[in-house]
């Protein structure tokens, strides 16, 4: 496990560039994501191993990326990855996850079907989560890797599924903590997030409501606010973020916090929904929280 701040302090660059930035995508992830993986092919239980592309469902988007770290054992942090896109569009490429390989962690890189196809709703988005741990469970004794206590990240729609997938329906109590990034976390104070938003969360929800009369169930029952087995999280959200307001992730904290469960909270100044506007310096010091909040919960 490289545990070293000197590291992080050389990466945080790129890390700004392209972690906080999610518009820019990584050159090197987008050259390799072509790749594919034989989901047969032998895994070495000691070096570094890299699948992309990796099948856990028949769907052409129930795929992921793999890192796993050289002299990795059992109990080495896994990091699951879920991007952002509005629950309608995006790709596990939006996220380079370069310096989470470079901190040490085993790295899980998930794309899921989306909303934009009629029949495609949250609840097989939850689903599909639960398929790629399900397909790294199998494996974990043949790859080397843990089998739970699992952290999840994920950014804006991203982090509103891995907080839903952790609170609701980890059925197996694998995942210990969550990192939230800029997520809706109360679906039902919809009228507080950007215009475009409303028609995302009636695709995501299967529904055709037109904003009046009473706010559909399913705000409620796919809103991470209304849980009943909440998990520790991590939530990082941007001052100025119009797309989703602060206000969404300091809703969840405090009520973290009413219900004591380990909860954390980074505020990035001055900073949008993609961190942009945000200084280095800030950069760095929430990626050293992320870091050992982390280690912490793995």
């Amino acid at each position: 496990m490289i545990q070293s701040r000197v590291l992080i302090k050389k990466c945080i660059g790129q890390f700004y560039r392209t972690f906080i930035l999610v518009s820019l995508f990584s050159v090197f992830i987008i050259s390799c994501a072509k790749e594919d993986t034989d989901d047969t092919a032998a895994v070495s239980k000691t070096d570094s191993v890299k699948l992309l592309n990796y099948s856990y469902g028949k769907n052409s988007l129930q795929k992921m990326d793999i890192y796993l770290q050289k002299g990795r054992t059992s109990s080495t942090p896994l990091l699951i990855c879920i991007h952002g896109g509005g629950w309608i569009e995006g790709d596990k490429n939006d996220i380079d996850p370069t310096l989470f390989i470079q901190s040490g962690f085993n790295v899980l890189n998930i794309n899921y079907r989306l909303a934009n196809n009629k029949d495609i709703t949250c609840k097989d988005m939850m689903d599909d989560i639960g398929s790629a741990l399900t397909k790294i469970t199998e494996n974990s004794e043949n790859w080397n890797i843990r089998k739970n206590s699992f952290v999840i990240y994920g950014f804006s729609a991203g982090a509103h599924l891995s907080m839903l997938y952790a609170y609701k329906y980890d059925f197996l109590n694998q995942v210990s903590a969550v990192i939230s990034y800029g997520g809706p976390t109360k679906l039902d104070e919809f009228q507080s997030f950007d215009n475009n938003i409303p028609q995302m969360i009636n695709s995501m929800t299967g529904i055709n409501w037109n904003e009046t009369g009473t706010i559909p169930e399913s705000y409620k029952k796919y809103s991470p606010f209304y849980s009943n087995n909440y998990k520790p999280t991590f939530f990082i959200h941007g001052e100025k973020d119009t797309f989703i307001p602060l206000e969404q992730s300091e809703l969840m904290h405090n009520l973290l916090i009413e219900k004591e469960i380990n909860t954390d909270f980074f505020i990035l100044a001055n900073a949008g929904h993609g961190g942009e506007g945000a200084s280095q310096q800030q950069q760095e010091q929430m990626f050293i929280k992320l870091y050992n909040w982390v280690l912490k919960n793995s």
